[in-house]
């Protein structure tokens, strides 16, 4: 479908690749290490949480500062989960493709990311599952009724600390 969208073939072994930046995600394609972009997809490719609903929070979080004759040390980890409602949205249709049919629709999932975070370094890990999510749309000029459920890890520094 990718590839029909943007006119173009992607290199053996590429991946999906989803970011997150606070409640943001973004998707992205991406060659076979999962490292370097082959494609940004948010020009016809969204993920997004529903405007207004609240996100349900449950996690712990410790901080441990000493100090001592060496100094002083924090440490300091963070583990959550958030649970939401995200839209998963795909539209072509402003698009010349490469077979000349278009793609438009949307699913709707109840997404459940959990977060491990060192305070101190900001080193994150995201885990997120997606339920089973069902919508509708048009695939290849088809109309269709679309259930799925998807799963994803995001790694990395969130914010990173000033140098």
């Amino acid at each position: 479908m990718l590839e029909n969208t943007f006119s173009t073939n992607f290199p053996a072994g590429s991946q999906l690749v989803i970011d997150r930046f606070a409640q943001f995600y973004h998707l992205w394609v991406a060659d076979s290490t999962g490292t370097n972009v082959v494609l940004d997809l948010s020009t016809n490719v969204f993920i997004g949480s529903i405007l207004g609903e609240q996100s349900a929070h449950a996690g712990t979080q410790t901080m441990i500062s000493k100090t001592g004759n060496s100094g002083e040390s924090v440490s300091g980890n963070l583990a959550e989960t958030v649970t939401q409602t995200v839209i998963l949205g795909y539209d072509d249709s402003g698009v010349a493709t490469q077979d000349g049919t278009h793609t438009k629709f949307e699913i709707t999932f109840l997404v459940a990311r959990k977060t491990s975070e060192n305070l101190v370094t900001q080193q994150i890990k995201d885990t997120l599952k997606f339920s089973p999510g069902v919508g509708s749309g048009i695939v290849r000029d088809q109309n269709v009724i679309l259930q799925g459920t998807a799963s994803a890890t995001v790694t990395g520094v969130l914010n990173p600390p000033p140098s």
